[in-house]
């Protein structure tokens, strides 16, 4: 029997032409610490940018997506948008709602009208009776409409118990599976700044295979594992590079190559270098590390002021269409006596082998000591290239941030202009769990079509929460997805 099923975004676009449309934006790239005025009357700009840059996509007002209304803070959100219905938003973020210590959990925000409205929270279900403490949430969209979030439990005491968790939904995050576990050895101490992949290519010999990497902290390692039954089992885990090494990000390319990036050594006001590895076969064996930059790390925190820490995790995507165009973001502290610290990515056109110079993400003059910090990076359809990262430019005392947003056409070689994605600017030094002085290691960022959404950690309201902000990119043309076949029985 076939069956006509809901729209999926991952199969097929229809382009209408975009010389018609008039549509006018705001101009963003000096962000002020004030609100935007109701219906966000600002000067203009015309909507295709210079020498045909990614223009300015139309954000909407910031909505929260944490429904709580005890005031404990909401930290360090993933976001995913459904490949089935981009209506349908998930962001999963540490939550202590249910506690003031340090047993926090992870909990699923889930909007069903594009980012709107948030009327479903839900907590991660139940890892173990041993698992009191959730962290690191990491939610990730697959091509069919389901969703995933995955994060990693600790107990008391931590090396008898820990482990990293997954859950999906397949009715647009109604109900959650039961948390299946990824990984659970008392050997390796506890298991850090895990990060999830899926195969998404269906042409690739590894379609829908899902990989997971992490650092066990009794090894000088980042251990992976996969999954091909859509996460009810898992391999043995292997050490997919050695040394002292953290901040695991793997990332499937449009054939099927798996490159698992890293930094080496994760620490604060030191140097470090961004490396590589590459599986062949699905993540059963891996090359020789190689080098993608030498990396200045940023203090933490990163003046006298601040009181929360930030430290330079890296994000990375390859383009879906062209698996030789990748890029690689974080922060850097090279230049922190002229500019503060610095978002900044790296690219490469060519598979790998070679890589360009650092590039500023911010498109503030240099000169000024503000921080930019915490960049993400997401691929999306026609190559286009999103960046994600909190930015200091409007505040001359350097301590309030804006969230900032930034497209690339053509691999992160040029960027169109900057635009302010949060109505409000936001100190992060506000209500800062002792337990856990971490907004966020990572936001929130996917696109599906020519919609874009990020969330991050927002303290407008007197404590940390979790806001959530989409847009349209207009220069993409009026996409809309036909109907997909299914084929049952």
């Amino acid at each position: 029997m076939i069956t006509i099923c809901r729209f999926a975004a991952s199969v097929l676009f229809a382009v209408v032409p975009t010389t018609i449309l008039t549509l006018t934006i705001a101009r963003d790239d000096q962000p002020t610490n004030q609100s935007r005025e109701a219906g966000r009357k600002q000067p203009t700009t015309p909507l295709i940018s210079p020498a045909g840059l990614p223009a300015r996509p139309t954000w909407r007002e910031d909505v929260r997506a944490n429904t709580d209304a005890l005031g404990q803070a909401q930290q360090e959100p993933s976001l995913a948008i459904s490949r089935r219905d981009s209506d349908v938003i998930v962001v999963a973020a540490k939550d202590f709602r249910a506690t003031e210590n340090v047993s926090r959990s992870v909990w699923i925000y889930t909007s069903h009208d594009g980012g709107r409205t948030w009327p479903r929270n839900q907590r991660f279900p139940q890892m173990s009776e041993d698992i009191i403490r959730h962290s690191d949430p990491v939610a990730v969209a697959r091509d069919d409409g389901r969703l995933y979030v995955i994060a990693l439990g600790t107990g008391t005491p931590v090396p008898s118990n820990h482990g990293l968790f997954i859950t999906w939904s397949d009715d647009d995050g109604v109900t959650w599976h039961d948390a299946v576990t990824v990984t659970a050895q008392r050997r390796t101490g506890f298991d850090d700044k895990e990060w999830l992949t899926i195969d998404q290519a269906p042409g690739s010999p590894y379609y829908h295979r899902m990989v997971v990497a992490w650092r066990p902290s009794r090894f000088d390692a980042l251990w992976s594992t996969y999954s091909v039954d859509g996460g009810l089992t898992w391999t043995a885990p292997i050490s997919a590079a050695d040394g002292d090494i953290h901040s695991a990000y793997p990332v499937f390319d449009a054939n099927g190559r798996l490159l698992l990036f890293f930094i080496d050594p994760l620490k604060n006001d030191e140097p470090g270098t961004i490396r590589f590895v590459v599986s062949d076969d699905g993540g059963d064996t891996f090359s020789l590390p190689r080098k993608v930059v030498d990396v200045r790390q940023p203090k933490s925190p990163l003046n006298a002021r601040d009181r929360f820490r930030v430290l330079s995790i890296i994000s990375s995507a390859i383009d879906p269409n062209d698996p030789d165009r990748m890029v690689v973001a974080w922060t850097d502290a090279r230049d922190v006596d002229t500019n503060g610290s610095d978002a900044m990515l790296a690219y490469s056109h060519d598979g790998g082998a070679t890589w360009s110079d650092p590039i500023r993400l911010s498109s503030d003059p240099p000169g000024q000591v503000r921080d930019d910090f915490l960049p993400v990076i997401h691929g999306g359809v026609r190559g286009r290239l999103h960046a994600f990262w909190m930015d200091r430019r409007g505040d001359p005392d350097n301590v309030l941030v804006n969230a900032m947003y930034r497209a690339s056409g053509d691999g992160g070689v040029t960027w169109g202009p900057s635009s302010r994605v949060s109505d409000l600017a936001t100190d992060h030094n506000v209500a800062v769990p002792p337990i856990s002085p971490s907004p966020g290691d990572y936001w929130g960022l996917d696109s599906v079509g020519n919609r874009v959404c990020a969330a991050w950690t927002d303290t407008r309201d007197g404590n940390e929460d979790i806001y959530v902000d989409c847009a349209w990119m207009a220069d993409l043309g009026l996409m809309y997805y036909l109907p997909v076949m299914l084929h049952e029985g």
